[in-house]
């Protein structure tokens, strides 16, 4: 993810969040937007799944890593679609 945009990322889509980016400077940058860039020796403060979390950590940065991500954007849908029918009834 170094050298690229947060909104390229396309993490939410995977039900995580960057809810802040500490430099390696030293500096922080609290809810950062989309056109942060998140450079070499960043570290990001994630907010998601549990399991999200730990199948980003494990990625790698090739065409598997893309599937990954593909397929993490598939499980987030259906978990939403889940809460989604969970919400309803809890209004009903």
């Amino acid at each position: 993810m170094n050298d690229k945009k947060l909104k390229d990322c396309n993490l939410r889509e995977e039900g995580i969040n960057i809810i802040g980016i500490r430099r390696n400077s030293g500096n922080y940058i609290g809810t950062p937007h989309g056109e942060t860039k998140i450079t070499e020796g960043d570290e990001l403060i994630l907010y998601g799944r549990k399991k999200s979390l730990h199948n980003l950590e494990q990625r790698k940065q090739d065409s598997s890593g893309q599937y990954e991500h593909e397929k993490a954007k598939e499980e987030q849908s259906k978990e939403r679609s889940i809460q989604d029918k969970k919400d309803e009834q809890s209004q009903t």
